[in-house]
């Protein structure tokens, strides 16, 4: 993560800081323009840059308030004012009831398909505090309460860059800024909704606890980055502990987790979580690290999380991405050296050219035909007797959870070769015969 230097308050000066030191000049970032007053004052802060930066806004129109049309309306003329392009995002279909979670995810998933390296968002200390307490109220642990970090990843999309340039800087110094500068916006009238638990701690909560702490605003905002800084350790260590486990070979050590305890197999477990975007449920975690530290090398258990899975196999556990097997996969291919990507599949097949092995040129002529097992599929193999491919698969030890995704190659009807372990006697090339070595690499 880039160090951002502090800005003395200065909401113009912080802007130039975090994108001096998150991006090169010349590269496209979109301001995030809501039409409230923070945001306006972010536009209007960031317009001075333009000379450096090529910046443009997005105004994602939720489609939730009465007002959201008009909103849209306000934002199109005050960048046709600005001359600054802006690209409208509509929400098709809002829910009837619809969260904040709901809301931040649409901003997110409109941002992700711009074509730009940074995203500026307005968040300032205030809204740091809040999401600081927020947390604290729901449990959350260290991760969770290092709140919003001034530069950051944008979900969904690893290339762009979140900026919030202005986590240090407080409401009232954002207000006077947009009072000095002249400037106008639109109010939400969901603010004044106390059924919003942030409208609640901003409104209730927080001026009450500032009677009794006149600045605890200011100290949950400054807590946050102290949280980073243990989160970012915690994560080093699971990194660490992640390289030592997985030592040996494909997969991760079961006796390695168990041997460093039950605390680490947690913290491994949350922060791969975090980095796969798979978060679950504490309680979720904690129970798939207690099985963890009791499971043995017979154990064969999958922890299911949101996106992906945990399994535990022959002593060692593994992430398993891969998708559900396609119910009508099929796929002609043509003899040829290549490499096909089969994302359906979770991997990759790789045809190469060799000689004397792997299937003859000739014999496959006509085509191959690439499909999924169906079941009761056999092989007969050279030197060997015919063989089941459900036995073969087990034999090469190929996880269960893959078995059904491995392609199978067929000649005119018949199974000509299983990639990476074996191809049948009626297709095998001859010494002096050019062949296709097949294999599957998987993601």
């Amino acid at each position: 993560m880039a160090c951002i230097p502090k800005s003395k308050n200065n909401p113009a000066s912080a802007i130039d800081k975090i994108l001096s030191a998150c991006l090169p000049e010349g590269a496209a970032v979109a301001v995030g323009l809501s039409g409230g007053m923070d945001s306006v004052s972010l536009l209007e802060a960031t317009l001075p840059l333009q000379g450096r930066w090529k910046i443009l806004v997005c105004h994602v129109n939720h489609g939730i308030s009465l007002h959201a049309n008009s909103w849209e309306r306000f934002c199109r003329r005050l960048c046709e004012k600005k001359n600054i392009p802006i690209i409208v995002c509509r929400v098709p279909t809002p829910p009837v009831v619809a969260s904040e979670d709901w809301a931040r995810q649409q901003r997110m998933a409109a941002f992700a398909g711009l074509s730009v390296k940074a995203v500026l968002a307005a968040h300032h200390a205030n809204d740091q505090a809040e999401t600081v307490l927020f947390r604290l109220l729901r449990g959350s642990g260290v991760c969770g309460m290092a709140a919003m970090r001034p530069c950051a990843t944008l979900p969904g999309a690893s290339h762009i860059q979140l900026l919030r340039p202005w986590l240090h800087i407080g409401r009232d110094n954002v207000a006077r800024y947009a009072r000095r500068q002249k400037l106008s916006w639109v109010e939400d009238e969901d603010n004044d909704n106390l059924s919003r638990r942030r409208n609640f701690l901003r409104q209730r909560a927080l001026p009450i606890l500032s009677e009794g702490f006149p600045d605890c605003g200011t100290l949950l905002a400054a807590a946050a980055p102290r949280f980073a800084e243990d989160a970012d350790l915690l994560a080093d260590l699971a990194h660490w502990d992640e390289k030592k486990a997985a030592a040996n070979g494909e997969g991760f050590s079961l006796v390695y987790w168990q041997n460093v305890g039950l605390a680490r197999v947690g913290n491994w477990l949350r922060t791969s979580l975090f980095e796969r975007r798979a978060s679950g449920a504490r309680r979720h975690v904690d129970e798939a690290a207690r099985q963890i530290m009791a499971a043995n090398a017979d154990s064969s258990v999958c922890f299911k999380f949101r996106h992906t899975c945990l399994r535990a196999w022959r002593g060692r556990l593994f992430w398993d991405d891969t998708p559900s097997p396609p119910s009508d996969f099929v796929l002609p291919l043509k003899a040829a050296e290549a490499r096909l990507p089969l994302e359906e599949l979770g991997g990759t097949l790789m045809l190469s050219r060799t000689r004397g092995k792997g299937l003859s040129t000739a014999k496959i002529a006509d085509g191959l035909l690439l499909r999924l097992r169906q079941g009761g599929e056999r092989l007969s193999i050279i030197g060997r007797p015919r063989r089941a491919v459900a036995d073969l698969l087990r034999e090469a030890e190929i996880m269960p959870w893959r078995r059904m995704l491995l392609p199978l190659l067929f000649v005119r009807g018949r199974l000509a070769a299983v990639p990476g372990i074996a191809t049948a006697a009626d297709f095998v090339a001859a010494p002096d015969e050019n062949g296709l070595e097949c294999g599957f690499e998987w993601r």
